[in-house]
């Protein structure tokens, strides 16, 4: 048996339709200019999480002698052909200056030189916006950076980075690439307040750098079960590298950040 109203119900389920389409739709073409952003955002790794299988090396050891070694990109591409559990390796030159863009100033946490393996090793494998530097930008010592979103934010403001000009101790930069978010760490200083630069540029604002001299070599581990493996493997390696004796101590201080 029909309903007395089955004219009337079809009309209104058509009716229902329609609206629901329009305010989809709406809602889809409102949400269109985050899309990519959050979808970025998504691929951004937990920074704990990175941290906890990244292990840092610094010069020096914990005996006092914090300047006894170096670490040099020999050093860098030895770990890389020879720890298999380390998946990606990264020397960073760490400074800090003041940069500027026309009249603003902003003093980020840390400006690192190092190389395009950096956003590896720290789970970023694309940047939100423009690109990374690559290798050739490394080469040409090409006066170029990055900006993670704290620094571009307190610097720039309301105008969009990419393409801009900045200033490091009077030495111009063209920024080409917006990091991604990363939040704070554990023990709470922003890792999104930071500047990347090929490190073959540092000394060209900071003369009395040595180059290739680097702070720092991090490196990414396959998992934190391997965290063990790789500091032997990485022990051994740098010990072979720094001619050491079995009678000498290491020269270098090997740390397993652990979201730190």
């Amino acid at each position: 048996m029909f309903c007395n109203y089955c004219n009337f119900c079809r009309r209104l389920l058509l009716f229902t339709t329609v609206v629901l389409i329009q305010v989809i739709g709406c809602a889809q073409r409102n949400d269109g200019g985050r899309s990519d952003k959050a979808a970025n955002e998504l691929h951004a790794p937990n920074v704990a999480d990175v941290w906890g299988s990244v292990i840092r090396i610094t010069p020096g050891n914990d005996l006092g002698d914090r300047l006894a070694g170096t670490l040099s990109m020999q050093d860098t591409q030895a770990i890389a052909k020879k720890c298999p559990a380390v998946i990606a390796v990264a020397p960073v030159c760490r400074v800090r200056a003041t940069i500027a863009f026309g009249k603003m100033e902003w003093t980020p946490w840390k400006i690192y030189g190092t190389t395009p393996e950096y956003l590896r090793v720290i789970g970023l494998e694309n940047v939100r916006a423009g690109r990374a530097f690559t290798d050739i930008d490394v080469h040409d010592a090409a006066s170029v950076c990055l900006i993670g979103p704290t620094a571009a934010e307190g610097l720039f403001q309301n105008v969009s980075p990419l393409g801009q000009e900045i200033q490091i101790r009077g030495r111009p930069l063209r920024v080409i690439g917006i990091l991604n978010k990363r939040g704070r760490n554990a023990i709470g200083l922003d890792e999104d307040d930071v500047i990347l630069v090929p490190w073959s540029i540092v000394g060209s604002f900071f003369p009395k750098r040595i180059p290739g001299d680097f702070n720092a070599i991090f490196a990414r581990v396959a998992s934190s079960e391997k965290l063990p493996m790789a500091i032997s493997e990485v022990t051994q390696v740098l010990r072979e590298q720094h001619h050491l004796m079995q009678s000498n101590p290491d020269d270098f201080t090997i740390t397993n950040l652990d979201g730190r």
